[in-house]
């Protein structure tokens, strides 16, 4: 995953076990942003990093494999000048499904 922001600002990335959001913004703005509210589901703090003199960061990480059978992850990603006096900027919610461990045949893959 690659983010954007200020250069030499903080994000942190959190992650959740299921989607859930809500609009900050008003549905006609061209890019909304959603705030993620899956607290059920396991929500917390995934990674804390800061973006590089071009403003860019990159999140590897890799797929559980003892996950459910599909399952779906909320991604939200949030920017802060700074963790001593903190002001936040939210990005997009991200819902990634896992289709699960499982390999797929070519043969089911194509029905």
């Amino acid at each position: 995953m690659t983010l954007h922001g200020d250069p030499g600002s903080i994000f942190l990335l959190f992650q959740s076990g299921g989607p859930g959001s809500f609009l900050l913004d008003h549905a006609a703005v061209a890019d909304p942003r959603l705030l993620e509210t899956s607290l059920i589901q396991g929500f917390g703090l995934t990674v804390i990093g800061q973006f590089d003199a071009n403003g860019d960061a990159i999140v590897t990480s890799d797929v559980p494999t003892d996950l459910g059978d599909p399952f779906d992850t909320v991604w939200q990603a949030a920017q802060t000048p700074s963790l001593d006096a903190p002001s936040y900027t939210l990005s997009n919610a991200i819902v990634i499904r896992f289709l699960g461990a499982r390999p797929i045949s070519p043969l089911s893959a194509a029905r």
